[in-house]
């Protein structure tokens, strides 16, 4: 009867331990999707400065570009938090136009806070994000 104890005390502790394994997965999961959606914008971005006439759009989904048809600002939702604010030193006349985004409510506590993203330096983001 006692083995049995043992046994079952044994697979609890493994089983709390896993699942501690798991939900540290997941947030790490959550921040590449959130890099990877972010560093797809630098394309967008550059397009944008194809047109010299072009602005950057801050408002979340919302076109990306004045000009159109280069595709949409992500959302919260699709950055996995429950804010998100763009702001923009884009001019394309400038050596290395940037944007930063700062997002709220990420499962990942060091990704809430700002993100750079710059036309020709790519993405950088928040330390231990």
């Amino acid at each position: 009867m006692i083995e049995l104890l043992i046994v079952i005390a044994i697979i609890g502790i493994l089983a709390g331990v896993i699942l501690v394994s798991t939900s540290s997965a997941r947030n790490k999961a959550t921040a590449a999707t959130t890099k990877q959606t972010l560093a797809s914008l630098k394309a967008s971005l550059t397009t944008c400065c194809d047109d010299t006439n072009a602005t950057f759009n801050t408002t979340e989904g919302a076109e990306i570009c004045s000009i159109g048809s280069v595709g949409n600002l992500p959302t919260a939702a699709d950055l996995k938090a429950t804010g998100v604010t763009y702001a923009a030193t884009f001019d394309c006349s400038t050596s290395d136009p940037t944007v930063t985004v700062t997002l709220a409510g990420h499962p990942l506590a060091a990704c809430n806070s700002a993100w750079t993203l710059s036309v020709y330096g790519g993405l950088t983001a928040p330390s231990g994000c």
